[in-house]
C-alpha cells in the first residue's frame, strides 16, 4: 500500500487487511511524504506483519509504489489504495485463485464502489467487465484497451511477485494512465482474469480527490497519455497484432502482407477517439520511405480531423 494524505480513510484501509480471513502475509506500505496525519494512524497499528516505511518528501505514485515492490518478499503482491477498503475474504479468494491457475499472472474483480462515508453507490460503468466470456485471452484484452483504455480497478489486483519485478517500475511520466500502461506490458507476456465478486470497495471522494475524477484537465491529460500507451503496439511483434486485431483485419479487410506500421495504421483508424487518427497519423509519419507513402500521409494530415471525436474517420485501408 502506497499512502498519501488520506487520513480520514487509512486507518480503515489498514484494518481491512489486518482484518482479513487469509493471514499469512507481510503489509508493506510506504508514506509519500503525507503532510495530514496518515503517518501518525498507520504508525498508531501495532502488527507485527506491517513493514513501514515513511518518505520525508513527496515522490510520486511510481516512486512509492516502486520502493514498496522493492520491499516486498511475498509470493504474491496484493495492490492496495490508502482510501479503499479490502472486503475480509479478498486475500484469501485471490490466493487460492492464483495457486490453482499457475498459467495466470494476476487477477482482478469489479469493485464495490463507495462515497466517502463509505456508503455503498450504484456502478458508475468505470470498471465495467467488457466481455461475454468468463475468461478472455490476453489477446482479447490487449485490443479492448487499444480501442476503449482501461476498465481495470488496481486496488483490486493480485499479481505473482515474478511477473510484477519483471515489468520494472512504473512510468513516472504517466499521472492518470500508469496502471494501463503497466497492464498493457503484463499482457504482452501473460494472461489475467477478473472476477465479478467485489473484493474491493473503491471510493469516490467528494472533493474530486480521485486522481481519475472528470474534469477538463483530466481529459485533456487523458487523451495525451493514452496516445503515449498507444504507441507501445508499434513494438509488438507483427504475429502478436495479427492475433489482437485479427477479427478487424478481417472485418475491414485489411492488407497485412504490407510493411506492419502501415495496417496497424489502417487498424488505429478504426478506432473513434482523435488519438487514434494521431496515433494512425504518428505511425505512418515514422515508417513512410516511398512515394506512395508520402502520397498517403499528406492525404490522411490534410483530411483527417484530429481534435474531434465525432467526425467519421476516413479509412486507411
Amino acid at each position: 500500500m502506497k499512502a498519501y494524505n488520506h487520513a480520514p480513510f487509512v486507518g480503515r484501509a489498514v484494518r481491512s487487511i489486518l482484518d482479513q480471513t487469509f493471514d499469512d502475509f507481510e503489509f508493506v506500505i510506504t508514506d509519500d511524504g503525507s503532510t495530514d496525519a496518515t503517518p501518525q494512524i498507520i504508525a498508531g497499528f501495532d502488527d507485527p506483519r506491517i513493514r513501514f516505511e515513511r518518505f520525508p518528501q513527496n515522490r510520486g505514485i511510481a516512486a512509492a509504489l516502486h520502493a514498496t515492490v522493492q520491499r516486498s518478499r511475498g509470493e504474491f503482491i496484493a495492490i492496495m489504495n490508502s482510501d479503499d477498503v479490502s472486503m475480509p475474504s479478498r486475500l484469501e479468494r485471490q490466493v487460492a485463485f492464483l495457486r490453482e491457475r499457475p498459467d495466470v499472472a494476476a487477477t482482478f474483480c469489479v469493485p464495490q464502489e463507495i462515497d466517502d462515508e463509505g456508503r455503498e453507490l450504484a456502478p458508475t460503468g468505470v470498471f465495467p467487465v467488457p466481455f461475454s466470456t468468463a475468461f478472455p485471452s490476453r489477446t482479447e484484452w490487449l485490443r479492448h484497451f487499444f480501442f476503449n483504455g482501461n476498465c481495470l480497478c488496481a486496488p483490486s489486483a493480485m499479481i505473482r511477485r515474478t511477473s510484477f519485478v519483471e515489468l520494472g517500475s512504473d512510468d513516472p511520466r504517466l499521472h492518470l494512465l500508469m496502471d494501463l500502461d503497466r497492464w498493457v506490458r503484463l499482457l504482452t507476456r501473460h494472461e489475467i482474469f477478473v472476477s465479478d465478486e467485489p473484493l474491493v470497495a473503491f471510493r469516490w471522494r467528494r472533493d474530486r480527490g480521485n486522481a481519475s475524477a472528470t474534469g477538463a484537465g483530466t481529459e485533456r491529460r487523458n487523451a495525451f497519455e493514452t496516445l503515449q500507451i498507444l504507441h507501445l503496439y508499434r513494438d509488438f511483434p507483427s504475429a502478436l497484432l495479427r492475433t489482437i486485431f485479427c477479427d478487424d483485419i478481417a472485418r475491414s479487410g485489411i492488407d497485412t502482407e504490407r510493411p506492419t506500421a502501415q495496417w496497424l495504421a489502417a487498424v488505429a483508424l478504426l478506432g473513434g477517439q482523435p488519438w487514434h487518427r494521431l496515433f494512425a497519423l504518428e505511425t505512418l509519419f515514422a515508417s513512410a520511405a516511398e512515394r506512395a507513402d508520402f502520397r498517403r500521409l499528406d492525404e490522411l494530415s490534410g483530411s483527417l480531423e484530429i481534435f474531434a471525436s465525432t467526425e467519421q474517420a476516413p479509412s486507411a485501408g
